[in-house]
C-alpha cells in the first residue's frame, strides 16, 4: 500500500512538474542554468521585456568569491537580454568607492597599492565588449586626483554620477545598484 500510495505521489509530481516547465519557457529562458541546481520554480509572475533601458550604478565593491557582483550581474543580464530577444540599452555608472575598479593597471596598481593589476580589467572589457556603455564619474576623478588617460580603454567620463544617473532616468532607463 505504502508503496503504491509513494509511487502515485511520485507520477503527480512529475507531471506536474512537466506542466510547469511547459506553462512558461519565455520565463525560464530567463533564468541561468547555474540558477537550476534544484530543479526550477513555477513561476506565477512571467515577465517578458522586448526593451529595457537600464542604468546600473557602481559605487561599492560588493565581492562575490574573486569577482564583483555587480559586473557578474550585469553580464548575467546583458546575456539573458539577448538570450530573450529584449532590445537593451545598458550603462554601468561608476563612482566613489566602486570607481577605482575602471583604472588602468598602473593607476590601479598606485590607488590600491598593490602590484597586481587591476583585477576587473578582463569584466570590463567584456561588459564593453557585449555593447555595455562604461562609465566612471568626473567628480570622482578629480576628488581621486585621477584623468582619462588612466582609465581602461573603452570607458567614458561623464559630468557626475548623480547628474548622469538623473539624466537617464529621465530618459526613460530604470537605476539598478546591484
Amino acid at each position: 500500500m505504502k508503496h503504491r500510495l509513494f509511487a502515485a505521489t511520485a507520477a503527480v509530481l512529475l507531471v506536474s512538474s512537466a506542466q510547469v516547465l511547459a506553462q512558461d519557457q519565455g520565463a525560464m529562458r530567463m533564468m541561468s542554468t547555474g540558477m537550476m541546481k534544484m530543479g526550477a520554480p513555477a513561476i506565477d509572475v512571467p515577465v517578458e521585456l522586448k526593451k529595457a533601458n537600464v542604468v546600473f550604478r557602481i559605487d561599492r565593491v560588493a565581492a562575490n568569491g574573486d569577482n564583483s557582483f555587480a559586473l557578474q550581474q550585469i553580464g548575467v543580464l546583458s546575456d539573458k537580454f539577448k538570450q530573450v530577444g529584449t532590445e537593451a540599452n545598458l550603462v554601468a555608472v561608476f563612482n566613489g568607492d566602486g570607481g577605482f575598479m575602471l583604472l588602468n593597471d598602473m593607476a590601479y596598481n598606485q590607488a590600491r597599492k598593490t602590484e597586481g593589476g587591476n583585477p576587473y580589467k578582463p569584466m570590463i572589457a567584456n561588459l564593453i565588449n557585449k555593447g555595455v556603455e562604461v562609465e566612471e564619474c568626473g567628480m570622482t576623478m578629480m576628488r581621486e586626483g585621477w584623468v582619462n588617460k588612466q582609465l581602461l580603454p573603452g570607458v567614458k567620463v561623464n559630468t557626475g554620477a548623480n547628474l548622469r544617473i538623473i539624466d537617464l532616468a529621465q530618459k526613460g532607463y530604470v537605476v539598478l545598484n546591484p
